[in-house]
């Protein structure tokens, strides 16, 4: 039936070349009724009434798809794979009749001139394996819910030219190797309800990805191997992945198994929602990797309740900067930052309000520079034990609450580089108290305060030393 249309597309071409030609030397060409619109008028009916289920294109020259294509009805057509692959001119696609294809497999398969496709109203689709496979020049793509897709293996294998892809409804999905290999533009990628699936290769040698979610992976527990061929990846974000509870440089994809070394494209790392992880104790402890990223940021994870030298002894492995916020059930963070001898600059703690063991949370913490906790209220006195010990770049300190307890051994005395105003938010941060606490800073940074300014804390109850 395809060859049908595209002999009398191309038979009728012709006769208006001829005609056109004939016009130019000056003839004069009798009206002609008998037009390649006339004739293909109820191609599509044929289409119904032969009640076929499939058609088929393949290396078609047209460049747009024909009027008798786009007006047909197609509602009997279930079957489009290898559609119109290899159709070298073809530049775009927007056809909706075509709801009711399942199989689309291969459909614009090496469709070279191809820019642009919206498959929105295909939403019965059950496959896209190598859908978009050597659409070279392929700049956008409208996909609906993917739910009732099985596999997506090279489906934007070697598009060249996409940069941006959103998909969703993909937990039916068993594989989805190669879905993105070698999509070397692609800039952002979002997956919405990926499950337990095959994925060697997923974004492999997406050179200028930068920022790529996973959100409601409902059984995805490691992304190891994910990531190679990645070097300019600035964001990935991890969220609803609730059975991703064993987070490591492995798990999370970040290792490079070759040479023993983390992977060194990432910048910022988001885990949030995240309702499966209890506990990150040791969980990035230095392994010699070498590598640095600009922030990880911990959020929303109610169940997570130690952090127990998360983060501790790394040295060129380590972010820059660290953000909990939102951990409801956090209690000890002791040793998270412990020995993190370079990189890490800040850390933000928010909405923690079960803190209560901070012990060696940042000693020895060599580049640290900035602190800001919004409430210390619930550390017990030995829950404070070393915490800023030899923090010797640390100048901006930002305390909302303190305890109800003597705070004596919790290392600030050596931390001269404070500025009067991190002094003054500690002194701020006591509380009235008739229980005659102590509070150490050491000499150097007492003598940065004004007797008016000791006052505030000796009028609380508390005696600095």
């Amino acid at each position: 039936m395809a060859e049908i249309g595209e002999n009398l597309s191309t038979i009728y071409s012709h006769k208006r070349n001829i005609k056109n030609a004939i016009i130019t030397k000056g003839q004069t060409v009798g009206n002609d009724i008998s037009t390649y619109a006339s004739a293909i008028l109820n191609i599509s009916k044929i289409y119904t009434d032969l009640d076929m289920d499939k058609f088929k294109f393949v290396s078609s020259t047209f460049s747009t798809i024909p009027d008798w294509i786009n007006n047909g009805n197609w509602s009997n057509v279930t079957d489009t794979s290898y559609c119109f692959s290899n159709c070298d001119n073809l530049k775009s696609f927007n056809m909706t009749g075509l709801s009711n294809a399942v199989n689309v497999e291969y459909m614009f398969k090496g469709c070279a001139s191809l820019t642009y496709v919206d498959m929105s109203k295909c939403v019965r689709m059950n496959t896209g394996r190598d859908l978009f496979s050597n659409c070279t020049v392929l700049a956008s793509v409208k996909l609906p819910s993917l739910v009732n897709v099985t596999t997506t293996r090279g489906m934007f294998y070697n598009c060249y030219a996409l940069t941006q892809v959103n998909l969703t409804g993909l937990q039916n999905a068993d594989n989805v190797t190669d879905m993105f290999y070698n999509c070397s533009s692609i800039k952002t990628i979002s997956i919405n309800g990926l499950s337990n699936a095959s994925s060697h290769s997923l974004i492999y040698n997406c050179t200028q990805l930068t920022n790529i979610q996973f959100q409601g992976l409902t059984n995805v527990t490691s992304f190891a191997g994910w990531y190679s061929g990645i070097s300019k990846l600035s964001t990935v974000a991890y969220k609803d992945c609730h059975n991703l509870t064993n987070l490591d440089f492995y798990h999370l994809g970040l290792h490079d198994s070759i040479d023993n070394r983390l992977w060194a494209g990432f910048g910022a790392i988001y885990i949030f929602r995240n309702n499966g992880i209890t506990s990150l104790a040791g969980s990035f402890v230095d392994k010699g990797w070498q590598t640095v990223s600009v922030l990880w940021s911990f959020s929303d994870l109610p169940n997570l309740k130690t952090m127990n030298g998360c983060f501790s002894s790394l040295r060129d492995g380590s972010p820059r900067t660290i953000q909990l916020r939102d951990l409801s059930a956090l209690t000890n963070i002791a040793y998270m930052c412990y020995l993190n001898t370079s990189w890490l600059t800040s850390v933000t703690i928010s909405n923690v309000p079960k803190l209560s063991n901070i012990s060696n949370a940042f000693a020895y913490a060599s580049y640290l520079s900035k602190v800001t906790i919004d409430s210390l209220s619930k550390v017990t006195a030995s829950g404070f034990s070393n915490a800023f010990q030899t923090c010797t770049r640390l100048k901006d300190l930002v305390i909302g609450t303190l305890p109800n307890v003597n705070i004596t051994n919790w290392g600030m005395g050596g931390n001269t580089a404070l500025t009067v105003t991190s002094l003054m938010n500690i002194i701020n941060a006591l509380p009235t108290t008739t229980s005659s606490r102590t509070c150490t800073l050491g000499t150097t940074n007492l003598n940065k305060l004004t007797a008016a300014q000791k006052a505030i804390a000796t009028n609380k109850g508390w005696t600095l030393n």
